[in-house]
């Protein structure tokens, strides 16, 4: 029997996909030195008030998420690294049994979102909450406790361990929810076909794909009540890439709440049914995949052509 505390040094037993996942470091926003921030692209179209515009053109009073909300919400978050803001005045909502992408470039904030709300990283100010209930404030063990399960940026595979270890590992997050009873290894091997052909080997052996697979069973080992995937496209060739969206849609099919953080827009919005645009830090655009697909600024700076 593995002693995982060996592996995981992380108080009473904070789920592994969490407590790896890029915090301080700011992996994946790269900030540009304060006074040389880019200009975005989209940043026409925030409104007045600083809130994200919408393709309904909605206000932003009639466009709050009603009090009752079944999902996650993250509410007017503010992130701070020293004299930097990251993340500023952020809302979106994943309701219950969708998928939501957040999309934007490199440094526009959308990692550090991510890990505020896992706990990786504290606000500054606004409110993370999962049905209602807030999870600010949380240590990040108790936010997966929760069912707020991450895979991040860079995989994070324990390399010395075994497929089935590392799947194994994900069971810390389950605690007593009995939603957490819904996922096993032999259903993430259903879906990863490719790991019950590896299960016995090192995490370090496989492949980019392999492991990101990996990383996408081992969150669900711990009965996610909310997926949340950092770039899960990245470094990964084109048939790969498709497996783990076909993955994700059948997911979803199943139930699972998604919020996907991704730079390949146009796949990400393929498999979504609502998006985010987010730009230095806020959330300059909202609306259905849909929209966004047909918006003629998301295209130019996002889709890379013109409205079909």
């Amino acid at each position: 029997m593995r002693d995982w505390n060996r592996f995981v040094q992380a108080p009473e037993g904070a789920c592994f996909a969490h407590m790896v996942a890029p915090g301080y470091s700011g992996a994946g926003d790269r900030f540009p030195a304060i006074g040389g921030m880019p200009v975005s692209p989209i940043a026409n179209i925030v409104g007045s008030d600083g809130r994200a515009a919408t393709v309904s053109e909605l206000d932003s009073s009639s466009s709050r998420v009603p009090h009752e909300f079944s999902g996650l919400e993250v509410r007017d978050l503010t992130t701070t690294y020293g004299g930097i803001v990251a993340v500023r005045e952020a809302s979106l909502s994943v309701a219950r049994g969708r998928i939501v992408a957040l999309i934007g470039a490199n440094g526009a904030g959308k990692t550090t979102l991510l890990n505020t709300i896992c706990g990786v990283v504290r606000a500054a100010s606004g409110d993370v909450r999962l049905d209602g209930h807030s999870l600010l404030g949380r240590p990040t063990h108790s936010v997966a406790r929760r069912g707020v399960l991450m895979v991040p940026e860079g995989r994070q595979i324990l390399a010395p361990l075994s497929v089935r270890e590392n799947l194994e590992l994900g069971r810390l997050a389950c605690h007593h929810r009995a939603a957490a009873a819904q996922y096993d290894v032999e259903k993430v091997f259903t879906l990863f076909p490719r790991l019950r052909q590896r299960a016995d080997a090192e995490g370090g052996a496989l492949s980019g794909g392999e492991q990101q697979m990996l990383a996408i069973g081992r969150a669900l080992m711990g009965g996610p009540e909310v997926l949340l995937l950092d770039e899960p496209s990245l470094g990964l060739g084109p048939k790969i890439v498709a497996q783990v969206f076909d993955a994700l849609r059948a997911l979803n099919a199943a139930g699972l709440t998604i919020l996907l953080v991704e730079q390949k827009a146009a796949r990400a919005l393929d498999v979504a049914h609502e998006g985010y645009v987010m730009e230095r830090g806020q959330i300059v655009f909202t609306g259905t995949a849909g929209e966004l697909r047909q918006e003629p600024r998301i295209v130019e700076h996002y889709l890379g052509g013109a409205v079909p």
